[in-house]
């Protein structure tokens, strides 16, 4: 049986709604509540046995996205999603594996006004 919260079942209320025709439960919550459930009906117009299938399936539709579940992901799903959020302009990748170096945390701070921190990034702006 899956569970949904209410956000879920508004963005993608089709996904859903092809699972309960696969013959799945899905548990609808409000705030970690369950408030209701979805269930198949039968040919006849009666609640449906559990584990009953549908004659004819529906289009699959697409996966949900990993942030749904990040704790369950392989090394190659999280590949996958990094390069989709890389070729989106959502993610950079790292240029080198592994900590900082050390001459990192040894290279002096920035010593800027604020005024002139303000101009930088006004000028920054204005480019765009």
């Amino acid at each position: 049986m899956r569970s949904v919260s209410v956000k879920e079942l508004k963005d993608d209320v089709g996904r859903y709604l092809d699972e309960v025709l696969a013959g799945e439960e899905v548990v609808i919550k409000d705030r970690n509540k369950p408030v209701a459930k979805l269930i198949p009906f039968g040919a006849n117009g009666e609640v449906a046995a559990r584990g009953a299938k549908p004659a004819a399936k529906k289009k699959a539709r697409k996966p949900l996205p990993l942030e749904e579940d990040p704790l369950y992901i392989t090394d190659e799903e999280l590949e996958a999603h990094e390069a989709k959020l890389v070729a989106e302009g959502r993610m950079r990748l790292p240029l080198e594996e592994g900590p900082l170096p050390p001459e990192f945390w040894e290279e002096p701070p920035f010593n800027v006004s604020a005024k002139d921190l303000v101009a930088l990034v006004s000028e920054d702006r204005d480019e765009d």
